[in-house]
């Protein structure tokens, strides 16, 4: 097997806390390894976190799909383990659908489609709405087919927020036990017995929770994310479902604490008008906003000679703010009853 990493770094990359899951899955296992550590390396990517700038895509999909007349979303937690793309490893003979860029586990938006698709053809019973969420085949009144009025995008694992924080891992070490090794390893030739000694395997899972995003006709878009759910709590998707594997169950909190942080984070950067004062004899500033006469909290130091320093000096000393009537754009950052002023400008008339 062609060598990863020159042995020169191989040490030092074995040190790291970072590294990508998906090639340590496909590449990173060699024949030279000792034996019975296979178990080991898994453990190792088990431990592994989703990276940071995994965090900033995650958030930048959020944002790219917030539109409600086009797109749907929802967060769906595992219950135990979900197996997805065991069949892709590498020399590991163990796999995992992972994104090629992140390094994190996926949900391909087919697979998904087809798990809505079967739980819809048992369940629904409107062959019309059927075919008009996922496409039809071409038949006699639709000599062409049907394409579908819904995508099915890629499901996302979600991060926590709080980087420091992160408690629940991505990947999840779990165990296959082969009962009957020669028998499949001779395609049938070799009988199957009860006298036979399992072979447990390690193997590798998913945990967590995932954000499905759905995308097309709004007049479709919660009925297809009605079934999405069904068939998620119902059928499972993934491998093994049979044996346990593959349900989730719905966790909109998820969901709900990434979409208030973004709108904590856009209030921050919004500019609203406020009147600005000053106590001279103090170096305090503070605001009363427009809107509400609300004050903010005084600001003092060399933090509000910073904000200060943002004003021509002929307003920063001058009548209006010590007055408090001195008219400027402010952004702030809410704490409980606190409200901060994080960056101020002058209103150019």
């Amino acid at each position: 097997m062609t060598q990863l990493v020159r042995s020169g770094l191989r040490d030092l990359i074995g040190e790291t806390s970072t590294a990508h899951p998906g090639l340590l899955i496909q590449r990173g296992w060699t024949d030279t390894e000792p034996a019975g550590s296979k178990s080991q390396f898994i453990e190792r990517i088990c431990k592994l976190p989703a990276p940071p700038f995994y965090r900033n895509a995650f958030e930048r999909w959020l944002a790219a799909t917030k539109d409600p007349e086009r797109f749907v979303r929802c967060a769906m937690k595992i219950e135990g383990r979900l197996l997805i793309g065991l069949t892709g490893g590498g020399a590991l003979e163990t796999g995992c659908t992972v994104s090629q860029t992140y390094g994190m586990p996926y949900l391909p938006g087919s697979s998904i489609k087809g798990a809505a698709f079967a739980w819809a053809k048992d369940n629904l019973g409107e062959p019309d709405a059927q075919n008009y969420i996922f496409g039809a085949e071409p038949d006699a009144l639709n000599p062409t087919g049907l394409s579908g009025e819904i995508t099915f995008h890629d499901a996302w694992w979600i991060p926590t927020i709080n980087e420091s924080a992160q408690k629940i891992k991505p990947f999840a070490e779990d165990v296959v036990t082969t009962h009957h090794s020669e028998y499949y390893g001779s395609e049938g030739n070799a009988k199957a017995t009860d006298l036979d000694s399992p072979i447990p395997n390690a193997i590798i899972g998913v945990r967590g929770t995932f954000l499905f995003t759905l995308e097309g006709n709004p007049g479709w878009l919660k009925l297809a994310r009605f079934i999405l759910e069904k068939a998620l709590v119902e059928n499972g998707i993934g491998a093994k479902t049979a044996a346990g594997y593959g349900y989730l169950k719905p966790d909109q909190e998820k969901l709900q604490e990434w979409q208030d942080k973004i709108s904590r984070e856009a209030a921050q950067h919004t500019y609203i008008k406020a009147h600005l004062s000053r106590n001279v004899s103090t170096g305090e500033i503070l605001a009363t906003l427009v809107e509400n006469k609300k004050k903010t909290a005084p600001v003092k130091g060399p933090a509000a000679q910073k904000l200060l320093d943002k004003l021509r000096e002929e307003i920063r000393n001058g009548k209006k703010i010590k007055e408090g009537k001195l008219l400027v754009e402010i952004t702030v950052k809410k704490t409980d009853n606190m409200t901060e002023i994080l960056d101020l400008r002058e209103i150019i008339n």
